[in-house]
């Protein structure tokens, strides 16, 4: 069962600025079920049998057990974010991108995970994605699809 954890609320940019180099909490468990697995199998076409075949993963694989994908458990992550802390005055959440993401243990059919919530940096962006025809021509882009 997944608990209810009260989200911390930021009315502002500047408040939660403020926060840079703390935590801001830990997020409700959730529990990754064979079905999710499943059902992210078929979105992703990524049917390997350690995620899908239970009998065979749990007598064959080194786990003893189905495991969710690497990139399922990433894909958790705005989840278990947005379970933990609630910006007010966005409007919408882009994903700037990853630097470092290693998976460094499995998440085995059934089990829970939960998030540590951290900000290390914050800063506005005035661009969406920056596009080019050409190598020299770098352009930004709004929400809107505008050039600005």
């Amino acid at each position: 069962m997944n608990e209810k954890v009260e989200r911390r609320k930021f009315e502002t940019f500047d408040a939660l600025k403020n926060e840079i180099g703390n935590e801001l909490g830990i997020s409700p468990w959730h529990t990754v079920d064979q079905g999710q697995i499943n059902t992210f199998a078929e979105a992703t076409g990524d049917h390997q049998w350690i995620h899908v075949d239970v009998d065979r993963a749990t007598n064959e694989s080194p786990y003893g057990a189905p495991i969710a994908h690497g990139h399922l458990t990433l894909s958790l992550v705005p989840m278990l974010i947005s379970n933990t802390i609630e910006y007010l005055p966005r409007t919408a959440g882009i994903n700037y991108g990853l630097d470092k993401v290693r998976f460094m243990a499995p998440v085995k059919a059934g089990k829970r995970v939960r998030g540590k919530v951290s900000l290390r940096n914050a800063e506005r962006i005035s661009c969406l994605l920056y596009t080019s025809d050409a190598a020299d021509d770098m352009q930004c882009v709004d929400l809107g699809g505008r050039r600005i």
